[in-house]
């Protein structure tokens, strides 16, 4: 009798224990949904203060609703993140021009200066990159004075250096397209 209720003991508990606490090897993991629903861009623009006193730095750029912003840089550092639900547009460019009453052929050897990245990718729900992540930076230094300031904007004007711009379509995917 005793052996008996040994067993029944036995199988009872191992019965409470297999159901409460199934066996981890059995379970299957739950995948994680990485469905990309957004595209995000962190942007970066930094210059220095003589550039700042004989240019107007406008830079155009791709906020979180899509929307094409223009800011005149007042500072030697400028950064933002935006964040777009898919499909999404996002891309920033630096136009430079001289400032009023500004004349090249006065203006004295100085550093010409500027420093701009980004990072873009698409992201899941959760915030977690999703696919490739797509990095630059662009970056000029030179010495130049009065008509060769001149000389160096008409360039930088015609060529755009810095400029970027990409679509993310409703799946996430990235092409770079032109402004």
């Amino acid at each position: 009798m005793v052996a008996m209720c040994a067993i029944l003991t036995t199988s009872v508990m191992n019965s409470c224990n297999n159901t409460n606490n199934p066996d981890p090897q059995t379970e299957e993991p739950q995948q994680e949904d990485r469905t990309p629903v957004a595209a995000y861009i962190d942007y970066y623009y930094s210059t220095n203060d003589s550039m700042l006193n004989v240019f107007d730095i406008k830079l155009e750029y791709y906020d979180s609703e899509g929307k094409l912003q223009v800011e005149n840089l007042t500072k030697t550092e400028w950064k933002l993140t935006a964040k777009s639900a898919l499909p999404a547009k996002l891309g920033m460019r630096a136009k430079l021009a001289f400032k009023d009453g500004v004349e090249a052929e006065t203006l004295p050897k100085m550093r010409l200066l500027y420093f701009c990245s980004f990072k873009t990718s698409a992201v899941d729900a959760k915030g977690n990159r999703v696919g490739e992540e797509k990095y630059n930076e662009f970056y000029n230094r030179n010495g130049f004075a009065g008509n060769k300031i001149s000389v160096w904007l008409d360039s930088y004007q015609e060529n755009e250096p810095v400029k970027f711009l990409f679509e993310y379509d409703a799946n996430g995917k990235r092409s770079d397209i032109n402004w």
